[in-house]
């Protein structure tokens, strides 16, 4: 087995270092704390290895931003009316 293989059976640990921003549950999936939750955030993966495999991990980076759109910068220049869309949450 190499590179990227899947090891049958591996349990893979989750973890991130602002959970009061971005938390992940041991699926790996990721939740944002609060919609106006921003920063830096760093996610890891752990395998913790076995009779045959090291351990290893894999640290993600990702950055929250809260952000505005225009509805303006999405149709033509000749609009005259401006409306702020925020994201869903």
């Amino acid at each position: 087995m190499a590179g990227n293989d899947e090891i049958a059976g591996a349990s893979i640990t989750w973890s991130t270092d602002k959970p009061e921003i971005l938390s992940v549950d041991q699926g790996g999936i990721l939740t944002v704390a609060e919609e106006d939750a921003q920063g830096e955030v760093n996610v890891k993966a752990e395998y913790a290895g076995n009779e045959t495999y090291k351990p290893s991990s894999k640290t993600y980076k990702f950055s929250l931003h809260k952000y505005y759109l225009m509805l303006s910068d999405l149709v033509p220049s000749r609009a005259t009316k401006r409306y702020l869309i925020k994201e869903a949450s």
